[in-house]
C-alpha cells in the first residue's frame, strides 16, 4: 500500500512539472508572439498611412479625373503628399477642373520679403511642378498667364469661397495659416508695396507682408489630358 501511494505520489509530481513545464512554455510562446505582433502591426499601420493609403487615394482621385466624375467641392489627392497633395475642387467647366491647396504649403521664417515674393512663381513652377507631380499628372497641368501653377488672386479668392470661413487654409509645418494672393497693391507702408494677402479669419487683406507668410497654390487642370 505504500509502495502504491509512493509511485503515485511520483506520478502526480511528475505531472505536475510537466503541466508547469506546458504553462511555462505557453506563457514564453505568448510573449514572443506579442513582442512580435505588436511591433509587426505598427510598423504595417505606419506604412499604410505613409504609404499605402495616400498611394489609393492618389490613384482614386486619378481615376476620377479619367472618368470626368469630378464635381465642385470635392476634395482630391493629386501630386506627391510630402508637400501636401490634398486638393480642393473650387469649380469645374467642361473638362477644366480648377483646384487649389487646402494648406499653405511654405512660409519659413528667415526669407527676405523681396526675395519671398519674387521667387514664388519661379518656385512653383520649376521645383514645386518638377519634384511634386508625376509625368501624367503634370500633362493635366494646364499652361495659363500665371504661369502653370500659381496663387490665387484676390477676385478668385472672393468668388470660389462662401465666405471667410470657407476661405481659411489649413496651416503648414511652420504654423502660417496666413496665405499670399498674387495681387500686388496700389499701397505703400514703410517703403514697401503692400500685397493681398488672406489672414487666419479668412478675410481678405491689404497690407505689408513677408516671410511669415504661406503661399496656397492653385491650378487648372483638363481631364481630357488625363491617360488611361
Amino acid at each position: 500500500m505504500n509502495e502504491y501511494t509512493k509511485e503515485q505520489s511520483e506520478r502526480i509530481r511528475k505531472e505536475l512539472i510537466n503541466s508547469e513545464n506546458r504553462t511555462r512554455r505557453k506563457r514564453i510562446i505568448t510573449v514572443i508572439t506579442i513582442s512580435v505582433l505588436i511591433p509587426t502591426v505598427i510598423v504595417l499601420f505606419v506604412l499604410s498611412q505613409q504609404i499605402f493609403i495616400p498611394a489609393f487615394l492618389r490613384a482614386k482621385s486619378y481615376r476620377n479625373l479619367i472618368n470626368h466624375s469630378v464635381k465642385t467641392g470635392d476634395t482630391i489627392v493629386f501630386g506627391d503628399k510630402f508637400l501636401n497633395n490634398k486638393w480642393r475642387v473650387l469649380t469645374v467647366q467642361g473638362s477644366k477642373v480648377f483646384i487649389v491647396n487646402q494648406r499653405c504649403i511654405i512660409g519659413s521664417p528667415g526669407m527676405y520679403q523681396s526675395q519671398y515674393i519674387y521667387d514664388i512663381p519661379d518656385y512653383l513652377n520649376n521645383e514645386y511642378y518638377d519634384c511634386l507631380f508625376s509625368d501624367n499628372e503634370r500633362a493635366m497641368i494646364c499652361e495659363t498667364d500665371h504661369g502653370k501653377i500659381f496663387l490665387l488672386s484676390a477676385e478668385e479668392a472672393r468668388t470660389y469661397f462662401a465666405d471667410d470661413t470657407d476661405r481659411i487654409a489649413g496651416s503648414n509645418r511652420y504654423n502660417r495659416d496666413y496665405y499670399l494672393l498674387r495681387d500686388l497693391s496700389n499701397n505703400w507702408n514703410g517703403g514697401y508695396r503692400c500685397r493681398m494677402y488672406v489672414n487666419n479669419v479668412g478675410a481678405i487683406i491689404d497690407d505689408n507682408v513677408d516671410g511669415r507668410f504661406g503661399i496656397r497654390p492653385a491650378m487648372w487642370l483638363d481631364m481630357d489630358k488625363a491617360v488611361s
